[in-house]
């Protein structure tokens, strides 16, 4: 029977993980999997550093483990990387849950380190944390990427326990004498994880012995399908989706009538973050009016006529800014705004509709930079009586994303200009005009 540290070196060879010339850095926490992934690297001749970091999530368990890891590092004669992290803050901070924060603070930590020392990052993921990872995102409804399970390969990081399971890896520990912390944690049933890890995997190895090892192949068969189907969907997206610059656009018709049309719509907005639940309402809009739309992870799906369009939605809502001089400009994400005051000689009025000259007679500082509302009105240049500003853009015929991001300038609550679309007629510069106040909106994103 071939022991754990000759299955270890056949894996990292046949799925040429990395080499003995290769500089490793070990993500190590203390716990079983990561000492005994430690031991294998060791036992089979590896250049390996360790490097833990201290989440202060758990007190004087956290502060044990950092200590574990040090005295067991000068023991085997190993340079260790330290990093301390208050996580609860940056967690508030990122406006993200603790364990995600984790998670992008340990990783961002690895690559800096990496990127200065090493050629790989290593984890120890095992067998059991795959399948458990397929069995989550089954229940919670992915795609094919999701049921690959945790990748073997990502970038740097590689993942050389994938072939084992946390039985073998403890029954191995146990026979070299080999001593670990335990994370408290882990014990709790608060996380979905653990629920699955010390509820429904037991239950289920009790009816199919063996079962979180066959799960864990299953996720590895789909990683190896997942090449031919992604290469596939990339062709398919190619001929129907249409790049513009600031947007992607599918034909709602031709997809409805497409073989598989439903799965290429999920893969494309997955791609893009949305979620399973996001997807299935989204997909309502191929039979929709125009003017429908989903917004999902900071992008809108929007029904115009026949076509389905995505753009990400890049201006905040209820954005304010504020115009107290006669000289200045604001950037609020792809948009700037400048403005000054000069001197009007009778001189030709730029027909720019993203610039515009105002008679500075009429206008009181500050003028209030906004989104626009409901109930906004304005004399649209031109016109004698007022206009609401959304029947105005109405009539422009612009799209739902383009009312969304338009903005107005007011002072003393009389709209000047729907930026980059129209002035008002109260304020165009005329004849007795000596003095103008020149704005121009810009795109930078352009």
């Amino acid at each position: 029977m071939k022991t754990l540290e000759k299955a270890f070196a056949d894996y990292i060879l046949a799925e040429k993980l990395f080499t003995k010339q290769d500089r490793l850095l070990l993500a190590i926490s203390g716990g079983l999997d990561s000492i005994v992934c430690a031991a294998l690297l060791r036992a089979n001749g590896f250049s390996v550093e360790w490097a833990h970091m201290n989440f202060q999530l758990r007190g004087e368990e956290s502060a044990r483990d950092e200590d574990f890891v040090r005295r067991l590092s000068a023991d085997w004669d190993l340079p260790l990387h330290i990093a301390h992290r208050n996580t609860v803050a940056l967690a508030a901070e990122r406006k993200l849950s603790i364990q995600e924060t984790a998670r992008q603070l340990r990783y961002e930590w690895f690559e800096e380190l990496r990127q200065h020392h090493f050629d790989r990052i290593v984890t120890a993921h095992h067998a059991d944390d795959h399948a458990e990872t397929f069995l989550l995102q089954l229940m919670r409804g992915t795609g094919i990427s999701g049921l690959a399970g945790i990748p073997l390969k990502r970038g740097p990081i590689v993942r050389p326990l994938l072939f084992a399971s946390r039985a073998e890896l403890q029954a191995y520990a146990t026979a070299k004498g080999l001593s670990w912390v335990e994370d408290s944690s882990n014990e709790k049933i608060d996380y979905s994880r653990n629920r699955l890890r010390h509820q429904l995997l037991p239950l289920m190895e009790t009816a199919f012995p063996g079962v979180a090892k066959q799960v864990a192949a299953s996720a590895t068969h789909v990683r190896e399908q997942q090449f031919w189907y992604e290469e596939a969907i990339h062709r398919q997206l190619k001929k129907m989706r249409v790049v513009e610059s600031e947007k992607e656009k599918m034909p709602a018709l031709l997809l409805a009538k497409t073989p598989g049309a439903k799965t290429l719509f999920f893969e494309w907005l997955y791609q893009k973050g949305f979620q399973p639940g996001e997807i299935d309402t989204a997909w309502k809009l191929v039979s929709s009016q125009t003017g429908a739309y989903v917004d999902a992870n900071g992008y809108r799906l929007l029904r115009n006529r026949n076509w389905l369009e995505l753009e990400r939605l890049s201006m905040t809502v209820g954005s304010i800014g504020l115009i107290e001089t006669g000289t200045g400009s604001i950037q609020h994400d792809q948009y700037k705004l400048s403005w000054r005051l000069q001197e009007y000689k009778g001189e030709a009025i730029p027909t720019s509709p993203n610039t515009a000259w105002l008679d500075s007679r009429h206008i009181e500082f500050p003028i209030l930079v906004r989104r626009w509302k409901t109930g906004d009105y304005f004399y649209p240049l031109g016109m004698p009586s007022k206009k609401k500003i959304a029947r105005f853009m109405t009539d422009l015929r612009l799209s739902r994303t383009e009312k969304d991001q338009a903005y107005v300038l007011a002072s003393a609550k009389k709209i000047l200009w729907l930026a980059g679309r129209r002035i008002d007629h109260r304020f165009r510069v005329t004849a007795s005009t000596k003095e103008v106040l020149v704005l121009e909106w810009i795109n930078t994103a352009h």
